[in-house]
């Protein structure tokens, strides 16, 4: 407990107290035994509290001290005492992994073979477009230069189109957040690769730079429900349908089935549709459906014939489903308005349901999708980059924070080419350390040898102190238990039997203890080879024996509602009479006669109930054993009475006995 000098004077104080209380009682060694037990706990416990009232007030003393602390930062920092640290730390942190990231970029356009004066020109126009747009850094917008050159052939004409890029991602991030990343950017040029539309010299340059715009735009509707780089996957999906689509289309109607349909969908649907319309392929379209396209008009010439205005199909199938199948279905009794009967009327024309299913959206959807296109024409596209950082707060603040990631790639330039080399050197010697160890290398061996012998001679002290532990514990237990039972015995208690050989055992108990008897190995020896134990051991036996050589139960129906019952008894453990006997013992006896115990004895019982409940006979009432019931309970009452009378009398005597046992002696202020 750690106790002060002032406090050790205390407790010897009370301890002569309890001293002089014992010899003055005349207690037995019990009894003494008992008072310096309750002595102990109680000053154990008057300790203890004083040491958790301390805890409790150091704690209240450190939340106090913490709040004055938490009250005074605002001034701390105010007069610089935080921002100084913390701008040196997080520039440190800030620079080390800036600066890897440039370099990663660098190795990036190393590995794709541009050349030097190419990166330089990429670097130089990424600085000035991070100048311009701040909330995009430098490395940010050199990846995004690399991936446009990768698109449009060349640096020069992927720097054409950067600038849109850099324009779009800052649109980004006040449409759909600030976790906007270059990856949907990166998506959509895919797309836009793969779909062609970035061939031609200036022309693709143009085309591109308006479909970043007619696809920003959309996003400005849709916000983030739409996936800019979805366009990657629509242009997979589409396959032969894909290379001829009209810029206008994409710009268009191909945003709004990506919305309605889904990427994939879309660009499957489109896919199929070309071909039963277009090529007429059998799997699009059999012969019922190719008769039927001929019989709207919207096919002509010998055999599968050809469809009316396929190249006007190839760029914009919007377009020519309003020119050419509405007219046809209009002229041919169809109600536009009604989407059952639009449904089933192009069913028709093709055995795929999703080409059919583009077609029918196309019809029934045609007032949506020229919503939708108006919308996006208003919206301001990759103009609102220009003045995202003023209006929008988070653009603002994003701007700050890639101002200081391009700080400190800066700085943290400088100490590349230190901090590589000791990383690969670390590398370096951790490798070799590795090699020595797999080698067997005698140097590695004879440091592990003694650490391991370190380790082995810890962990040995440890198992031994834990034996000990259980040896000291056994040994402690056995030595109270003696104490218990000569307790047991000095107080006369029924537990123990007062003379023959319980007293026998008792006085044993108080002489020797039952734990120095039972680690006698003589007496363990004595106790196992008794002609006693060999006996319960053969018994035992016998009957295990006996039990194994009985045939198994065997089960006598008793009907359907008894056996329910009789399996609820087994398997609640409730005892019955029913039908499981053994093999061989005979037969399920009869249900009368005696067989079922008890019946007889009910079927008496019943008998009389029944004459008593006969309106002939005439019942006999005897009072006499009511008046001694009444005379048996007012003898009840009173010895309760005397009982709670001994019982309050009891209880006042063993509240002051049990002050006494466990008062401190003075132990407390």
């Amino acid at each position: 407990m750690a106790l002060s000098a002032k406090e050790l004077d205390q407790v010897r104080r009370s301890w002569n107290n309890l001293q002089k209380d014992i010899n003055n009682r005349g207690l037995t060694a019990a009894l003494k035994k008992s008072e310096i037990s309750a002595w102990k706990t109680a000053t154990l416990g008057h300790f203890a509290q004083v040491r958790a009232g301390l805890k409790q007030t150091e704690a209240e003393a450190r939340r106090f001290s913490k709040s004055i602390q938490n009250a005074l930062k605002p001034a701390y920092v105010m007069l610089g005492g935080y921002t100084g640290m913390y701008l040196a730390g997080t520039l440190g942190r800030e620079a080390i992994g800036a600066s890897a990231e440039r370099q990663r970029e660098y190795f990036r356009q190393r590995m794709g073979d541009i050349p030097q004066n190419e990166q330089d020109q990429i670097f130089a126009r990424s600085q000035q477009l991070s100048q311009k747009y701040p909330s995009v850094n430098i490395t940010d917008i050199m990846e995004m230069a690399r991936t446009a050159r990768n698109t449009m052939g060349s640096t020069d004409r992927g720097l054409q189109v950067l600038d849109r890029m850099v324009q779009g991602f800052v649109t980004l991030q006040s449409a759909k957040g600030l976790d906007a990343a270059t990856s949907e950017l990166t998506g959509l040029m895919k797309g836009l690769d793969n779909l062609g539309t970035n061939s031609n010299g200036a022309k693709g340059v143009k085309n591109v730079n308006d479909l970043i715009d007619a696809f920003i735009k959309a996003a400005q509707i849709e916000g983030n429900d739409f996936d800019v780089g979805s366009m990657w996957s629509f242009a997979r999906r589409s396959r032969i349908a894909g290379p001829g689509l009209s810029p206008e289309f994409l710009a268009t109607i191909a945003p709004a089935m990506i919305q309605d349909m889904g990427a994939d969908g879309a660009g499957t649907a489109l896919a199929m549709a070309y071909k039963a319309f277009v090529i007429g392929a059998n799997d699009g379209a059999s012969k019922g459906n190719i008769a039927e396209q001929q019989r709207l008009g919207l096919r002509t010439g010998e055999g599968k014939g050809n469809l009316v205005d396929s190249d006007l199909f190839g760029t914009n199938p919007y377009a020519w489903v309003k020119k050419n199948l509405i007219p046809a279905l209009q002229k041919d009794g169809v109600d536009i308005n009604n989407d059952t009967e639009v449904a089933k009327a192009v069913a028709q024309l093709s055995r795929n349901s999703s080409a059919t299913g583009f077609l029918t959206r196309m019809i029934t959807q045609q007032q949506q999708n020229d919503r939708l296109i108006a919308l996006y024409q208003r919206a301001m596209g990759t103009d609102a980059a220009d003045t995202a950082k003023d209006q929008d707060p988070f653009v603002g603040w994003k701007g700050f924070q890639e101002s200081l990631r391009n700080l400190s790639a800066a700085v943290g330039e400088s100490v590349m080419p230190v901090i590589v080399p000791g990383l690969n050197g670390l590398a370096n010697t951790i490798n070799s350390f590795a090699a020595l160890v797999q080698a067997q290398d005698p140097r590695v061996l004879g440091g592990a040898g003694i650490l391991g012998a370190g380790i082995a001679a810890y962990g040995g002290w440890k198992v031994a102190t834990g034996i000990y532990g259980l040896i000291t514990a056994g040994v402690a237990l056995n030595e109270a238990a003696a104490a218990l039972t000569a307790a047991a015995v000095a107080q006369g208690g029924s537990g123990v039997a007062a003379g023959g050989a319980g007293a026998a055992a008792g006085g044993a108990a108080r002489r020797w203890g039952i734990g120095a008897a039972m680690t006698n190995p003589w007496t363990l020896m004595a106790l196992v080879g008794s002609a006693a134990a060999w006996k319960f051991i053969r018994d035992t036996s016998a009957a295990n024996g006996a039990e194994s050589r009985k045939p198994p139960p065997r089960y006598y129906s008793q009907g359907a509602d008894q056996d329910r019952d009789n399996y609820h008894r087994l398997y609640g453990g409730i005892q019955f009479e029913g039908g499981m006997h053994r093999v061989g013992i005979g037969a399920a006896p009869p249900p009368n006669g005696g067989a079922i115990p008890g019946v007889d004895t009910a079927k008496a019982a019943g008998d009389q109930m029944k004459d008593a409940l006969s309106p002939v006979g005439k019942p006999t009432v005897d009072v006499s054993a009511l008046h001694e019931a009444i005379a048996l309970a007012e003898r009840f009452l009173a010895l309760v009475r005397q009982a709670g009378a001994a019982a309050a009398a009891a209880n006042s005597a063993a509240d002051a006995q049990m002050r006494r046992a466990h008062t401190d002696f003075g132990v407390s202020p």
